[in-house]
């Protein structure tokens, strides 16, 4: 699918959002029916309750402007976006030149893809890794990465 081409402006616009309003950060899955090991991915998100700076967003990198429950009644409606994985990946990049709060959480974000690119480039036949279970080093790894993102992502005084 062809992608439209979105001036400096436009993403300076959305990189602001994302350092005024979002996060970018690595994800963990616990195991389940379907999967057997820990699952890590990259993510960038943004909840709000100005829909149209999502919708720019949309526009921008893909995914859908979902509805979130508002905390009360008398609280506005709250809206999210959110990309994960390649689509993180992506967005990340065209964003970077312009981030500035989130920048370090970005970089790590992507050192992050870069690992499991290389990591699934050792099955055969394009398999993924979705499915697999991770040896105890990898996932030593992966862990690794999610609690630096942790604390690059830490609320609260430093």
């Amino acid at each position: 699918r062809g992608r439209m081409r979105y001036s400096k402006v436009d993403l300076a616009y959305c990189a602001g959002i994302i350092d005024g309003e979002g996060s970018i950060y690595l994800g963990k899955r616990v195991p389940g029916r379907r999967r057997k090991s820990f699952y890590y991915e990259a993510t960038v998100a943004v909840t709000m309750t100005n829909r149209a700076a999502l919708k720019l967003l949309s526009k921008v990198f893909g995914g859908k402007v979902r509805t979130a429950k508002a905390v009360t009644v008398v609280h506005k409606k709250i809206y999210g976006w959110r990309r994960y994985a390649q689509n993180a990946e992506n967005a990340i990049k065209r964003l970077l030149p312009y981030l500035h709060v989130k920048k370090r959480q970005a970089k790590l974000a992507l050192k992050f893809r870069e690992h499991i690119k290389r990591k699934a480039k050792n099955f055969k036949n394009g398999q993924t890794l979705q499915g697999k279970t991770l040896s105890k080093a990898d996932l030593r790894v992966r862990e690794a990465f999610y609690i630096q993102s942790r604390k690059l992502n830490k609320r609260g005084p430093i």
